[in-house]
């Protein structure tokens, strides 16, 4: 937003770079590395289980292909270092059970 003064973002430091470069400022909040892996796993559980509102995997793979070509300049949880290993091998279990 051109008069916006304050944003809040939960992600990437590839936001920052599509910000104007004058009268940017950045804080970061550090979180112990414990956390971090509890709550991406936490994450990745919830996000993967949605995959089970679809028949099979397949089905649930092929949805997110074509909701992801029509917003190509869309950032997806599933493109994202560490979800796009964590949340398909999550799915094929919990489609296992």
């Amino acid at each position: 937003k051109p008069k916006c003064r304050v944003q809040n973002i939960h992600g990437g430091y590839s936001t920052v770079s599509k910000l104007p470069k004058k009268r940017t400022s950045v804080v970061t909040m550090v979180r112990h590395p414990l956390d971090r892996v509890i709550s991406i796993y936490e994450l990745s559980t919830v996000k993967a289980a949605r995959y089970l509102l679809y028949p099979s995997m397949t089905s649930a793979t092929e949805e997110a292909e074509r909701q992801r070509s029509e917003r190509p300049h869309t950032a997806c949880l599933v493109d994202i270092w560490p979800f796009k290993h964590l949340m398909p091998m999550l799915a094929v279990e919990l489609f296992a059970r």
